[in-house]
């Protein structure tokens, strides 16, 4: 597989419509591939050895490389961008080894930056010696004409539409699907801290995620009369929540908004006959979060924030027991699952 990526390689220009004199004085890479793909220092350091600090030109060139895994025993497609200035170019490969093509990419990046490095280009011809001139002219030579056959029409030639060339390159990656659990605690929702559990199921992108999430709070007793009576309080919400994400390798960093809404529910203690009431809640959110990726498993830890917009209080025998703080704060983590394509790390 080596030898046919170098082959690839020699065949490619440094980078399109660029002149050879000038090639540019460094790069910058942006690279995205699944975990078990070579990291982007690993492709640099390569880069550097191939070069050996032999850079002399001038700009800076944009590489960007996109490796995509659709299947586990799938081939690895690499999308390869090159831009410098105004001109861009545009490369595809497959390999059965990822590895391979951080390789591929590495030689790419190497050749643009010193062309020398793909060959040296071939001498020009030397003119030929002209001949030298005779002593004496040569006698006149009468040469007959020759006959010419007479003249067939020829077929007339069939136009045909020019062929456009392909690309085989998606405009809409579609998403991968998310599926989280986790735990933590909550401060605020309820008269004491307590115990978060969560479920979600959400689509990703490697910049982007929504999510549909499911909350509930352990239940905590709020005081009542005098100690003779209380309450038993707990919370359960939905929430919808939307994430730009921040890639970098095996980790991502989820920056996200949305709003939950639910229920508040309170059971009596001490009171014949037990009573329970409930009122809806309405909480927006923000939150941060950090995961980190194994293929298609990952660990998260997330911090919010809540802010009350519609909140229901807790009345026993005509005095308020309990009602939800202003703002409240949350500390979970967990697991998380993504089933479908594996795009870039980070996702």
């Amino acid at each position: 597989m080596v030898w046919l990526l170098a082959l690839w390689v020699g065949m490619a220009t440094p980078l399109d419509g660029v002149p050879q004199d000038r090639p540019p004085a460094g790069y910058s890479l942006d690279w995205q591939a699944p975990p078990q793909c070579p990291s982007a220092e690993e492709i640099e350091a390569q880069v550097g050895a191939l070069t050996d600090d032999q850079l002399d030109g001038e700009g800076t060139m944009l590489v960007r490389g996109v490796v995509r895994h659709d299947e586990d025993a799938g081939p690895y497609r690499l999308e390869l961008t090159t831009t410098l200035g105004e001109r861009e170019a545009l490369r595809e490969l497959e390999a059965t080894e990822c590895a391979d093509l951080g390789q591929a990419v590495a030689l790419v990046v190497a050749v643009t930056l010193v062309p020398s490095l793909g060959g040296e280009p071939e001498p020009e011809p030397e003119p030929e010696p002209e001949p030298e001139p005779a002593s004496e002219p040569a006698p006149p030579v009468a040469v007959e004409p020759a006959k010419t056959p007479p003249s067939q029409p020829s077929p007339p030639v069939r136009s045909e539409p020019p062929v456009e060339p392909t690309r085989s390159r998606r405009l809409i990656t579609p998403p991968a699907v998310l599926l989280r659990a986790g735990l933590g605690l909550d401060v605020g929702g309820l008269p004491a801290p307590t115990l978060a559990s969560r479920l979600a199921i959400g689509a990703a992108w490697t910049h982007l995620r929504v999510a549909i999430e499911g909350t509930h709070l352990v239940p905590q007793r709020a005081d009542g009369l005098a100690g003779v009576a209380d309450g038993l309080v707990q919370q359960g919400t939905v929430g919808l929540v939307g994430c730009g994400v921040l890639p970098w390798q095996q980790w991502s960093f989820p920056i996200c908004g949305g709003v939950e809404t639910g229920f508040l529910r309170a059971d009596s203690r001490g009171l014949t006959p037990r009573r329970n009431a409930g009122g809806t809640l309405v909480t927006p959110l923000a939150r941060v979060g950090v995961v980190r990726h194994w293929r298609r498993v990952g660990l998260w830890l997330d911090v919010e924030g809540l802010v009350r917009a519609v909140s229901t209080r807790v009345v026993l025998e005509g005095k308020e027991i309990f009602r939800p703080a202003p703002a409240s704060v949350r500390f979970l983590g967990g697991i998380e699952i993504r089933l479908g394509e594996t795009a870039g790390a980070g996702q």
